[in-house]
This record gives structure tokens, C-alpha cells and sequence, in this order.
């Protein structure tokens, strides 16, 4: 059950991150007190209503304690309240990371019991809506949104969630439907609008996929997300440089501290302790013509650490990048090939995705046969 969540959940329109500090939509920062209470602080905000300001609190909670679940679980629910639909695919992609499948199973589950004892409370649908989204049964999740609907719950995060389902069930008409009305409740909400880019990227229609993103950063989305979402969507579309470039500039603004991490030798398999907020460059002598690979590993164990890997030319120019995973391998491995147009000393720059990542890294290069 769990490899099938992992599996369903990373094809879902909500795939972001969680960012060294938490951020708001427009990109803004909030500095944590490590001797704060911010789960309890949080939990009492949200007894308030004051669904804004518990969620900056569950963030604070869980930068400050990653292995904190509840952290997690509870600020996707703020975020849906506060209609902060980047912060809560954010914080829902970091918990996939840190905990794997078994999380949304007992998310699942808790939602189960929570609808048994009261099948009319409103959001408890709209919440277990968000995560059988997310595991793949679209019927149930339907069901679900639309008996919250029925119960009167209908704004933008009831709609966006709608949407995403409907998408997912490949009925595009109803999808749109449910798009226009969530921009009609939340018309300047960047977070809508930037899963229509996701959607787009996600249908390989890449034109739209950059026109969305244009209007989110429009919208006043400025964070590192929408940076690094336009270097995949370079990638996709085949300018590798452009996409290298927006790759290096997603990782000055997550993990901003260079560290010169030594020199990578062909078929030496070279192990890097690394920590949040670190970038580290790697020389590597490389000859015109020859075809070079570079593999991370990170394992099953520690998919959060997640690499992303840029090459930069002996001037400094960015060639190319990669932030996605290698097919068949654990979460987190990625790798690059490149052809040298002139031989020199190029420069491999690596972070861990969001700059989170707090373990080791292995890196292996070598000459494809």
C-alpha cells in the first residue's frame, strides 16, 4: 500500500516543496525560534480561526522538528483554511519525503475514524478528499468533496481540491468548471494559478505550462518554487542552458552557503556530508568529445535528500541540470550526461532538494562505454 501512495502521489498536481524557511506565497521568509512552542502556539491559532498565522506557526514547527508528524498533517489543514494552496502541497511534498507512503496511510485513516463519528462535518470531507486524491482513489475523493459541498463548504480550497480530482479522472470539462470558480472566490491567489501551470507541464502542453507561470510571478509569487518549476519546464521543452540557469538560481536562493567540495575522479565514488542550506561545487577535468555521467545515490532510507545537480562550464556558464529522480532507483537519485565541447575544469554544483537534506550524498563519475 505505501509504494502504491508514493507511486500515486508523485504523478499528483500538488508535487512542491518545503523551503529552508517557510515561505509565503510571495516568497517572503520567517524566521523560527528553536525555544518556541510553535505546535502549541499553532494549535491554539487554529482554535482562533486564525488559520494564517497557524500555519507560519506549524512551518516554524516543523523546520525546527522535521520528525514532528502532526506538525505536518495539521498545516496542510491550516494551509487548506488559509487557502495557501502552495504552502500546503509544500508541506504535504516534504511529509511524503520524510515519512514515505505510510504517512497518507494513517492520514487515511484517522480521517476514516474522524468521518465515522460525524460523516457531516465539512471539512473532515474536504481534508480526506485531499489525500485519497492523492492515493489514487479519485472516486472516493469526489464523494467526498462534493458531500462537503453539499453541506455548504464551497470556497477556493474546496474548488481547487475539486479540480485536481477531476483532472485526475481525466474529465477536463468539470475540471475547468472548477478552476473558474475557484479564481472566481480567490481571483489574485498565485497558488491557483500555479497548479494550472503544473497541469499544463503535467499534459505536456508547455506554452500554457509557461504562460501560467508568467502570471503567477505576476500574481507576486517570487518564491524559489516557481524558479525552480521554470527549469523544468526549460528542460522539458529542450533549452537545457536556460533551464541549468533557473536550476542554479533555485539553489542561491535555498541553499545560498558554496562549499568547495573537492575534485570528482573518473570511477572514484566520492561520499559528501551534507547539511541545510549548503551548495557544494565539485571540479571534474573533462576532454572534448568524451561523453561524462555523473550518479547520486542517496538510498531508500534518506529520500529526502534528494540532489539537484547543475554543470557549469569552465567560464561559469550553466549547461545543464537535473532535479529528478532516475527511473527504477530510490527517491532522490538523479544523474547527468554531458558531451564537452572543449576540454577544461568544469564545476559540478549540487544541493539537496529545498536545501533541506541533513545526511550523505554519493556521487559517482565516470565515462558511459
Amino acid at each position: 500500500m505505501s509504494r502504491k501512495l508514493v507511486s500515486a502521489f508523485a504523478g499528483v498536481l500538488f508535487l512542491m516543496l518545503l523551503f529552508v524557511f517557510p515561505l509565503t506565497a510571495t516568497g517572503q521568509s520567517t524566521v523560527c525560534d528553536p525555544n518556541t512552542d510553535y505546535l502549541k502556539e499553532a494549535d491554539q491559532l487554529m482554535q482562533a480561526e486564525d488559520f494564517t498565522a497557524a500555519l507560519a506557526a506549524y512551518q516554524c514547527a516543523i523546520q525546527i522538528k522535521p520528525d514532528e508528524f502532526i506538525a505536518y498533517q495539521s498545516g496542510v489543514e491550516a494551509a487548506l483554511r488559509a487557502g495557501d494552496f502552495m504552502a500546503m502541497a509544500e508541506i504535504n511534498f516534504l511529509m511524503l519525503h520524510r515519512f514515505g507512503g505510510k504517512a497518507f496511510e494513517n492520514v487515511l485513516t484517522h480521517y476514516d475514524q474522524v468521518l465515522k463519528a460525524n460523516p457531516d462535518d465539512a471539512w473532515a470531507n474536504v481534508y480526506s478528499a485531499y489525500y485519497l486524491m492523492q492515493a489514487g482513489m479519485f472516486r472516493q475523493a469526489l464523494t467526498n468533496v462534493d458531500h462537503a459541498i453539499a453541506l455548504g463548504l464551497d470556497n477556493a480550497s474546496v474548488r481547487i481540491i475539486r479540480w485536481g480530482v477531476n483532472y485526475w479522472m481525466q474529465k477536463p470539462d468539470d475540471a475547468a468548471a472548477d478552476y473558474e470558480k475557484a479564481a472566481a472566490f480567490d481571483p489574485k491567489n498565485p497558488g491557483i494559478v500555479f497548479n494550472m501551470a503544473m497541469s499544463s507541464f503535467f499534459g505536456q502542453e508547455l506554452t500554457n505550462a509557461n504562460s501560467y507561470l508568467d502570471e503567477t510571478a505576476q500574481l507576486g509569487a517570487t518564491s524559489p518554487l516557481v524558479t525552480l518549476f521554470m527549469g523544468d519546464v526549460d528542460a522539458a521543452a529542450g533549452d537545457a542552458a536556460l533551464a541549468a540557469q533557473h536550476y542554479l538560481d533555485y539553489m542561491a536562493l535555498v541553499a545560498p552557503t558554496v562549499v568547495p567540495a573537492g575534485t570528482l575522479v573518473l570511477n572514484e565514488r566520492l561520499t559528501v556530508p551534507v547539511h541545510p542550506g549548503e551548495t557544494y561545487h565539485f571540479s571534474v577535468d573533462l576532454k572534448v568529445g568524451e561523453v561524462w555521467k555523473v550518479n547520486t545515490s542517496v538510498g531508500f532510507k534518506a529520500p529526502w535528500m534528494d540532489p539537484v545537480l547543475v554543470l557549469l562550464a569552465p567560464d561559469g556558464t550553466p549547461l545543464i541540470g537535473n532535479n529528478d529522480d532516475l527511473p527504477g532507483e530510490p527517491a532522490g537519485n538523479a544523474a547527468l550526461t554531458y558531451t564537452p565541447e572543449v576540454t577544461g575544469t568544469y564545476t559540478l554544483v549540487m544541493t539537496t532538494y529545498a536545501g533541506i537534506g541533513e545526511g550523505t550524498v554519493k556521487l559517482v563519475a565516470e565515462l558511459p562505454k
